[in-house]
């Protein structure tokens, strides 16, 4: 648990797009119903009118189709300023991103490029997470031990 309620650190349950989208949490317009894996094939689907995958619609961007770009391109667009009221908030160092969605080709750089629209002092570095595709897992697995046995992350 993080925090006392264990809501710190779940910035995907942030607001994005008020009034959108119903999320798992029971908000609506949360981060996650826009820049998700989860969320980018859901409108990938929707939009191209058959079901894909997040990888097919990260491919089908890739081989030209500006749906899926478009798509994709959201996404960047909330990741972003969900970045900068997070400098704004807390002034973060830097943003390592990971995950399927994260480290898709060119996704990083995307980010990296839309960032310099924000004004200066809201940017960060924005670089892949060190434990790539599995740094989700790790983070689960790191908030599911007990705490007297994780020495490196709390005092006793």
């Amino acid at each position: 648990q993080s925090g006392a309620n264990g809501l710190a650190g779940h910035v995907g349950h942030t607001r994005s797009e008020p009034g959108g989208i119903l999320c798992g949490c029971g908000r609506r317009g949360c981060l996650e119903t826009v820049a998700s894996g989860t969320a980018l094939a859901r409108a990938g689907s929707a939009r191209l009118g058959r079901k894909v995958t997040t990888p097919e619609l990260f491919a089908a961007a890739k081989e030209g189709s500006g749906i899926a770009a478009e798509i994709i391109a959201g996404a960047v667009v909330a990741l972003v300023d969900a970045f900068a009221d997070l400098a704004a908030s807390v002034d973060i160092d830097c943003f390592a991103v990971g995950g399927g969605v994260g480290l898709a080709g060119g996704f990083i750089e995307a980010l990296q490029v839309r960032s310099l629209d924000l004004p200066r002092v809201y940017r960060r570095p924005i670089v892949a997470a060190r434990a790539g595709a599995d740094a989700g897992l790790l983070g689960a697995a790191m908030l599911a031990r007990p705490k007297s046995s994780d020495e490196n992350f709390h005092q006793k």
